[in-house]
């Protein structure tokens, strides 16, 4: 009897720790969303960077993606004018730096994102589906995509 009890007892604690991750992963999920153009009140950071200090950082590793916002986005377009993707100016207020993000529609695209700022400083990554460049602080940038090959740039903010 007591066997089955505790049989039962763990196969609850399995379906309930499913269920967690499962929520866990929509939340993840609904985050990566909010990133790109809703909004979702949260409390200030700690970061490990800000202004200059944060030229050529990862904005993921130093806590400014937390509070990241879009400047500017433009859609990357392939030959016959189908949207393939989108290039996004981030910005972090609470670390004053820049960064590119590519997203494409098509996880197994290859994307490459790089970010221009005013000063001189350059870096771009690549990646596929989905890439970030490192960061520039303090300073106007644009950010620049490409998705299978086709490239967009967005305005200089």
């Amino acid at each position: 009897m007591v066997s089955a009890m505790a049989h039962r007892i763990a196969r609850l604690f399995i379906v309930l720790l499913v269920l967690a991750m499962a929520v866990g992963a929509q939340v993840s999920a609904a985050y990566q969303v909010k990133a790109h153009g809703f909004s979702v009140p949260k409390a200030s950071p700690d970061v490990a960077c800000r202004g200059s200090d944060c030229t050529g950082d990862d904005p993921y590793i130093d806590g400014c993606d937390l509070t990241e916002q879009a400047l500017d986005h433009k859609t990357v377009f392939d030959q016959y004018g189908n949207s393939i993707g989108v290039v996004y100016l981030e910005y972090s207020g609470s670390c004053s730096a820049r960064w590119a993000l590519t997203i494409a529609n098509n996880g197994g695209a290859r994307v490459s994102a790089s970010i221009y700022g005013a000063s001189g400083d350059n870096y771009s990554s690549i990646g596929v589906g989905i890439v970030h460049s490192l960061m520039v602080g303090a300073q106007l940038a644009k950010a620049c995509g490409t998705v299978s090959g086709w490239k967009t740039c967005t305005l200089q903010k």
